[in-house]
């Protein structure tokens, strides 16, 4: 068939401009439909949402699955909205995931969040029944997003104590060069790339070199420092990261609202640290902002000297 058709279009001058034309066009179409598709608003958590998808009952996009067994996980498809099942009236998979109930500029409505191995909803009936409303913060321009920087205020962030320096110096003496041992390939990051689950070992040298190692900071290690750490709290680190500042704010609040009164301390890398307006908001909820640049200039210092 694809010889024939090569055959006529070189000796049929008139079917070889009509399948031009109709392929110009074709590109044409295509061509505004991916344009019309890639300047939807982006608004749900990085997601492209444009029209609703499905409009069944209160439920307009459906459901989407979660890239983890967490039930507040990113969705698993992110330039698109991809609900599954695609008609309506149908109940979900055990999946991970939540309904997308609605989305604009002002809102995102979810209902029935839920993880692995649950039980299937309908999402029509659990957007009209339960629905979740998330307010959005207004859009952070350029410009806004310039001017949040680093609190520079005099005692925004507290700076550690000199036994808690000295005890980091010598932790870091303890623990010599870089290992350097290589592991199997792949990581155990995530559950997706442990290697154990792949049946992949360490090799005997490199399990010999890090007993040696461990051992040996052991031996070296600074004892316990019985003054330097008094009565209990929470340390938690931060970034910033949307996902590192998403997940800092809830596990705050979450331990406020359940009536948690432990100090927390909130330790971010170089640079990193909230702005004025922020730190004082941590302020208010029993929270210390603490550098991990403090402890690298003042060990580095006490080496100098």
């Amino acid at each position: 068939m694809a010889r024939s058709l090569y055959v006529r279009l070189v000796t049929d001058t008139k079917f070889a401009t009509r399948a031009l034309v109709i392929a110009v066009v074709t590109l044409a179409l295509c061509s505004f439909g991916a344009r019309q598709a890639y300047e939807t608003v982006e608004r749900f958590s990085g997601v492209r949402v444009g029209p609703p998808t499905q409009r069944c009952g209160a439920s307009k996009y459906g459901f989407l699955r979660a890239n983890s067994c967490h039930p507040f996980s990113l969705p698993a498809q992110m330039k698109r909205v991809d609900a599954h099942p695609k008609r309506c009236g149908r109940f979900t998979h055990t999946t991970a995931g939540f309904c997308l109930c609605d989305d604009d500029e002002s809102a995102t409505v979810i209902a029935a969040p839920k993880g692995c191995g649950t039980e299937p909803v309908m999402c029509e009936k659990a957007c009209k029944q339960n629905p979740i409303v998330g307010r959005k913060l207004p859009a952070c321009s350029p410009e806004d997003a310039k001017r949040r920087e680093p609190c520079a205020r005099r005692g925004a962030t507290t700076t550690p104590s000199k036994e808690i320096i000295a005890l980091l110096d010598e932790l870091a003496r303890a623990m010599g060069e870089p290992l350097g041992v290589k592991m199997p390939p792949g990581s155990r990051r995530d559950l997706y790339t442990d290697f154990v689950m792949y049946g992949r070992r360490m090799s005997e040298e490199a399990v010999r070199e890090t007993r040696r190692r461990v051992d040996l900071f052991k031996k070296n290690a600074p004892a316990y420092p019985e003054r330097a750490f008094t009565g209990r709290g929470i340390v938690i680190v931060g970034g910033n990261s949307p996902k590192f500042q998403t997940s800092y704010w809830v596990a705050i609040h979450a331990l406020r609202r359940a009536g948690c009164a432990l100090p927390i301390q909130l330790w971010f890398p170089e640079g990193e640290s909230p702005d004025c307006e922020r730190a004082d908001e941590l302020r208010r909820m029993g929270v210390t902002i603490h550098s991990f640049g403090d402890l690298v200039d003042e060990t580095s210092a006490g080496r100098r000297g």
